[in-house]
Parts: C-alpha cells; structure tokens; sequence
C-alpha cells in the first residue's frame, strides 16, 4: 500500500509501504472441542445438529453446599432421538456409539453452581429395535432461587452438538405446618428408551444403564398400558419421626368421576427413622399397566401421626389417555 506524498502547510507527508504474510494458528484437537463445547454452553440456540429436550425435577430438600442452608436435590433429564447418534453395528449382536453430554447451572449472577461433564458408551441389542430415546439422568443440590440451566449432547467424533437452553425455579420447600410433603411425579416405564443415570450420587441415587427404566414425566399424563409409580417425598422436622409403637400412617385413594373410589391402596405404617441426611421418606405407589381406563383420576393422600403438628392432605389429578 503506498500513499501519495503530498505537501500541508510546508509539511511533506511521507510515502508508507506495509506487507502482509498469511498465518493460521493450528490449534490441537482437545482445545476444538472445548472451545466448541463452550460456545455451544453460551449460545444453545445456534447449535442444534443434534435434537435433544431438557426438563428437571426438584425432589427432597438438602442441605446445600455443606452449609446449615436448605436446598433441593434435582433431578435433571435430557433425551436425545438414537436416530441422530452414530451407532455401528458390533457382532451380530450389538450396535455401539458414544455421546458426550456436557452442562451447567448458572445463578442471577451468572455464576456457575453445578456442572455436568460425562461421555456416554453406548451398547444397545439389535433385537431392541423398539428403543429410539436416549435418556441422560444426571442431578445436583440447589439453594431456592432462579437459575438458567444449558445442556449439549455431542457426538465426539463428528463434533456435532445440540443444546438447550432452559429457566430452572427452585421453591423453598414449605415446612409451616411442621412437616413438607413434596409435588406429586409421575414416572412411567419407557420401553422405547435406554436410560442413562450418571453423576446422580450427590442426590442419592446410583449410576445405572437400563432399558425401559422408569423415568419421571414433567406432567401427570399416562398411557394406561404402561407401568407406573406416582411419587412424593415426605419430610419431618427434627424430632418428628415416628415414635415407638405410634408409627406414622399414610393413606392413598384412587378416585373417579364423582369422587367415588376407584382403587384403594394398602394404608402405609412408618415406623423406622427417615432418610439421615434429608429427614425426609420417598413414598412411591405402584399403578400396574392396564389398571386404569381413559379419563382423569384423582389421587389422594392423608398422612397422621402423634408427633406431627397437623395431620397432612393432598389432592392431585391424573389423566390416564
């Protein structure tokens, strides 16, 4: 580039040669991906090779980080099409892949509480021909407060992601009558799914691969012919377990059109101490497939004993397609 010389004022401007020379920066395979993977974290909406949805769950409360504050265990889900993930056919027996999964929880001030990173072997049966979801569990402890939560599901060979983003709300758990019954999930048995549960420790649950595990449902829906479990969490105050020979009791009906009784289960006795760590039972019932028939159901439950200040109840609804 040269600039004409020219004269101001007295003053002779100089003419100015620059040259140039081509470059790259050639940066190693591993430092790719994470700058890869960490756009993707900042800007889900622009990565969207691989479909995936993202829902959570907010389950017993917790102690939160170590401290004397409470928080909840959460559940995180994400599920990914297997018709999206390279898997090769392994004998005649076997298909075979890998997915990466990589996320983060994100505070209101955009500080990162909880994150995610687990690289997923595939191995399915090639008769399962069914299976077409991959389900990812995976979970952490969470003061109450507002949260953006951001997932990525990558092929690690072809380095194609997808990625969502999504707002995460944690109540605080209310314990004003001096005990905390939980919201009421739904969990129905996938047999189109393999199940992936990982990094679940620090809520309680252990690591598995399954196929047609029983998985939460962001809603009370259901089809009848599957298994099902509707699940809650009951939590006492210090000192409020059940007492020698005065166990706590929790009643569970099944009701219909008009507030008549459908199916009435077993009344349940608690007479062992809660959960050490949360204080907290998981109660779980059981609804076998083919048991209910299309419509909207209500699920009750009634839970008393000696040492609890007021006797508790709840009413929830489930619809049965």
């Amino acid at each position: 580039v040269k600039l004409r010389s020219s004269s101001q004022r007295g003053a002779r401007r100089e003419g100015l040669t620059v040259r140039s020379r081509p470059y790259y920066v050639d940066q190693r395979a591993e430092d790719r991906k994470d700058r890869l993977v960490t756009s993707a974290l900042r800007a889900p909406p622009l990565f969207h090779d691989l479909p995936l949805t993202l829902e959570a769950f907010a389950l017993a409360p917790a102690r939160a980080g170590g401290s004397d504050r409470v928080g909840r265990r959460v559940l995180i889900k994400t599920t990914v099409p297997l018709a999206s993930l390279p898997l090769l056919p392994t004998g005649d027996r076997w298909v075979e892949g890998r997915v990466a999964l990589r996320g983060e929880v994100l505070d209101k001030e955009a500080k990162q509480v909880c994150a995610f990173d687990h690289e997923l072997p595939l191995r399915i049966p090639r008769e399962e021909v069914a299976i077409s979801r991959l389900i990812y569990e995976t979970g952490c402890v969470l003061e109450p407060g507002a949260y953006t939560l951001s997932m990525i599901a990558m092929d690690p060979v072809t380095l194609e992601i997808g990625a969502r983003l999504a707002p995460l709300l944690v109540l605080k758990p209310d314990t004003s009558a001096g005990a905390y019954l939980s919201e009421f999930y739904l969990w129905t048995r996938e047999p189109g799914t393999v199940l992936v549960t990982s990094g679940l420790g620090t809520i309680g649950v252990g690591d598995s691969v399954m196929t047609r595990g029983l998985v939460p449902r962001p809603e009370r829906r259901m089809d009848g012919r599957q298994d099902a479990a509707l699940s809650f969490v009951l939590c006492l105050p210090r000192g409020g377990g059940p007492q020698v020979g005065s166990p706590l009791r929790v009643t569970r009906t099944l009701l219909g059109q008009g507030g008549a009784s459908v199916a009435e289960f077993q009344d349940l006795l608690i007479g062992e101490d809660p959960d050490a760590e949360t204080g907290c039972y998981q109660v779980s019932t059981t609804i076998p497939a083919g048991t209910l028939g299309d419509g909207v159901y209500t699920f009750s439950v009634g839970v008393n004993g000696a040492t609890l200040k007021h006797s508790i109840s709840r009413n929830v609804a489930l619809a049965v397609d």
